[in-house]
């Protein structure tokens, strides 16, 4: 696995990301086999009271390594797979904003449940784009009963114009779709944005403060809060 900067030269902070996550593969470890004695409900339970601790106390590393336990006790009983140790520190690396380069035949499908759940406990909408449609619908279905598992909603992005069924994926908190639809969702909401009314100053926090509708189509695509992509070389 390695990791570079602009200049191609090895980014000595990702090191340290790296070596930071090695130290504790045991500790996740550990906490997956305690989770493993939880019934479905009961893991779904822990899942939501770590949230809300994550929510209350904010991210720290120690948040991410329960969050990783939790993942990997979901993809064990929803795939009968267990996490390799290069898999674990792939999770880490991008929960922690950087890139990582696996081989083929690695697992990269499942790694994305890490970055993606550790996400969702801090509270963020997370994109998770693919290079074309078969993947992201593999993707989807392969990683679904995970995350159901966590009490996480998860919703393929549908390619067709239904600007409803769009917003509908977009409202759930993991949104699975291909690179160039996640763009043309945001480059449609900017041309609505553009043949709105003029509004005054001020308008918007008005109404937020009233509750009351923006004038205007609604828009599609929900807040990027936080976005997997696959194969970012070639994006």
């Amino acid at each position: 696995m390695n990791f570079w900067n602009r200049q191609r030269k090895p980014n000595r902070t990702a090191a340290k990301k790296l070596a930071r996550w090695q130290t504790r593969l045991s500790d996740v470890r550990a906490a997956a086999a305690k989770l493993s004695r939880l019934t479905d409900g009961e893991l779904q339970w822990a899942a939501w009271s770590e949230r809300d601790a994550a929510m209350r106390f904010g991210e720290s590393f120690d948040r991410r390594v329960d969050a990783f336990a939790l993942a990997t006790e979901a993809i064990r009983r929803s795939t009968g797979k267990t996490y390799y140790d290069v898999q674990l520190l792939a999770g880490g690396v991008l929960a922690d904003g950087d890139l990582t380069e696996m081989k083929t035949g690695e697992g990269k499908t499942l790694v994305t449940l890490l970055p993606a759940f550790s996400s969702v406990l801090a509270g963020r909408h997370v994109h998770v784009a693919t290079t074309n449609s078969y993947l992201a619908e593999r993707d989807f279905q392969e990683l679904k009963p995970a995350f159901d598992l966590l009490g996480v909603s998860a919703a393929l992005l549908p390619e067709d114009n239904d600007a409803n069924a769009k917003r509908s994926a977009y409202e759930c908190e993991v949104t699975f779709g291909t690179g160039y639809e996640f763009g043309f969702d945001y480059l449609r909401d900017q041309m609505t944005l553009r043949h709105r009314p003029a509004q005054r100053l001020g308008a918007d926090w008005l109404r937020s403060i009233s509750s009351s509708a923006n004038h205007g189509p609604p828009l599609i695509q929900s807040e990027r809060q936080t976005t997997i992509i696959d194969e970012i070389d070639s994006v």
